[in-house]
């Protein structure tokens, strides 16, 4: 069931935010306050995946208060964040798409930031900063490096709709982790434009539990799929080694050792980084 406003495609909507939303009522009001006050013609569309805990009715008052700006899904078959985020995305009549967790929150200027370099520079996907986090981007650019910006394989990114259109871009329904990272490699390899808006915060994340720690191995089996499409697109040399050593370094050394123990570090890996996609394989 949807609720909101179905006169969209000619109101000229500058970006259509996705926010799946599952037992979030304690942190929906501060995401979705964020979102009203951007300041570029938007629709904000929350998927709900059967939430429990006050979140439908929530959500509900603010489609009531809000019809022309929030459009709410109840998802019928609630499955993954990848899955509630597909939903959004089939319903997005924007130029262009922002997702946004319903735990986090956007600075005001945000989109207005991110709109602009991607009008300016025609950019396909345009990377905000991201609030804390040392290892996202750094410096603004206007056409940045695929190597300036695969540290950050989050998808809390501003895309074009018609190139995700264009180059059939989802997340991966059959994954229940890291389906944002193969969604985001997808786009970064595709893209022919990527750019940088780092001149302020432009995203709040709220922290994540450490899944990798508790199940290495699985966490391994899930970086693959990443690796194994970044393979696809970038042939063979220094630009796949660079790529391969950021998934080792960020995905499996830096990962906290928890109570699960993380299979015995192989040096060869550092010396020959494209046999990286066998030693996931093999994990």
């Amino acid at each position: 069931m949807d609720t909101g406003s179905d006169q969209r495609a000619d109101r000229g909507i500058d970006v259509s935010v996705v926010v799946p939303a599952y037992n979030r009522r304690a942190s929906l009001d501060r995401c979705l306050t964020s979102l009203l006050v951007q300041r570029v013609a938007k629709e904000i569309i929350v998927v709900d995946g059967g939430s429990r805990d006050g979140t439908r009715a929530l959500l509900g008052l603010y489609a009531a208060h809000h019809p022309r700006l929030i459009t709410v899904i109840q998802d019928a078959q609630p499955g993954t964040p990848g899955g509630a985020r597909n939903r959004g995305l089939e319903r997005a009549a924007g130029r262009y798409v922002f997702f946004c967790d319903a735990g986090d929150h956007l600075a005001p200027d945000a989109l207005a930031r991110l709109v602009a370099a991607a009008d300016r520079n025609g950019a396909d996907v345009v990377v905000g900063k991201v609030a804390g986090v040392r290892q996202g981007v750094r410096e603004s650019a206007d056409r940045a490096a695929l190597t300036a910006v695969y540290d950050d394989l989050s998808c809390f990114k501003l895309f074009r709709r018609d190139f995700l259109e264009r180059h059939a871009i989802r997340f991966d329904e059959t994954q229940r982790r890291g389906e944002d990272m193969t969604f985001t490699v997808h786009a970064y390899c595709h893209a022919r434009v990527i750019s940088v808006v780092a001149d302020g915060d432009c995203y709040h994340a709220e922290g994540g539990g450490e899944a990798s720690a508790r199940d290495p191995l699985g966490w391994l089996r899930v970086v693959r799929t990443p690796i194994e499409v970044m393979a696809r697109h970038v042939p063979p040399g220094a630009l796949r080694d660079r790529l391969l050593l950021r998934h080792l370094r960020r995905d499996v050394l830096a990962q906290p050792r928890g109570a699960g123990s993380w299979p015995p570090a192989r040096p060869s890996a550092r010396r020959s980084p494209s046999r990286w996609p066998t030693y996931a394989a093999s994990g």
